[in-house]
């Protein structure tokens, strides 16, 4: 009895020691960048805060402390260097090896699948061999006419919703603009984001970005399995199914288009060759690839609004 109470009671700590010996080679490599003390166990997570925009505002702090150069930190035993020099930056995605994605990445899998985003090594590969066709410039240039029609739809938009000289989001509505112009190219359908922002699908995509960023700041949310107890996991997990529910719907309507021989129809229809072209090399849809279009519309809709 004795000795099964002094296992229980050394458990955690066998358990804390093998993390710590696991971290030895990755802090021997780390501690030649600059960075803030690191304590055992916790490493730097007691200084971050609680929200993002406090954990970011640290962030900020600590890259004026070591000369607005690349520094490093941890959160418990997750490491985390902060590149900040474009010359590292280029030398990082210019590389057809260092694509191994951060652990975060991890909490997109039930969304995204092992796609573009979220895959490495040969399965990286094979995805971006298969989706580069659509973004041959002959490609690109049929969507001219979606992005114009969105955009001067936005320039009303803005008018309207910044009416009376109140103060606008103006990240949140370029949002709905990204989100109306990938979904209409790389899906072949319309959600009109602009115009139903309170739509189930819409306040979908909102949410499960929202829960991405804040989990990448949480060390015990990050883990799957304790995130099943979180007071969210239930909003988490509807947010999740209408998200797969809608690609899903579409991609069963573009196999019974191609079926049918619909595929290739006037411009107007829903699955016109202009609007379904990003998505043509996926017509197959074996269920590897079926993430990719979810790839496509996260990753390019928030990477185009944060560039507007």
């Amino acid at each position: 009895m004795w000795f099964a109470l002094y296992l229980v009671l050394a458990l955690p700590l066998l358990w804390l020691a093998y993390l710590e010996l696991k971290s030895l080679r990755r802090r021997r490599v780390l501690n030649k960048f600059k960075g803030p003390k690191v304590l055992p166990v916790v490493g730097n997570a007691h200084q971050l805060g609680r929200t993002p925009p406090e954990i970011l505002g640290q962030m900020f702090e600590w890259w004026y402390q070591h000369d607005k150069d690349n520094f490093r930190y941890w959160i418990g035993y997750y490491p985390n260097l902060m590149v900040t020099r474009t010359k590292y930056f280029e030398f990082i995605l210019s590389s057809q090896t260092l694509i191994s994605k951060a652990e975060v990445y991890s909490l997109m899998q039930p969304w995204l699948g092992l796609g573009l985003l979220t895959s490495t090594g040969s399965k990286w590969h094979k995805h971006r061999k298969m989706i580069t066709p659509s973004f041959h410039f002959n490609v690109l240039q049929d969507f001219h006419e979606v992005m114009n029609e969105k955009s001067t739809k936005f320039i009303k938009h803005l008018k309207n919703v910044s009416g009376g000289g109140s103060i606008v989001d103006f990240q949140e509505q370029a949002h709905f603009l990204t989100l109306d112009i990938i979904c209409e190219t790389a899906m072949g359908v319309s959600i009109n984001a602009m115009e139903n922002q309170d739509s189930e699908l819409v306040q979908a995509f909102k949410d499960m970005c929202y829960n991405i960023k804040v989990r990448t700041f949480s060390s015990w949310k990050r883990n799957p399995t304790l995130y099943q107890f979180a007071s969210d996991y239930p909003a988490y997990c509807k947010t999740l199914k209408t998200l797969q529910d809608f690609t899903h719907d579409v991609i069963e309507k573009r196999l019974n288009a191609h079926k049918e021989g619909t595929v290739l129809a006037s411009h107007g229809d829903e699955f016109s060759r202009k609007k379904m072209v990003t998505i043509q090399p996926l017509r197959q849809f074996h269920l590897p690839y079926i993430w990719s279009p979810d790839t496509k519309m996260s990753s390019e809709n928030y990477s185009k609004s944060s560039a507007m």
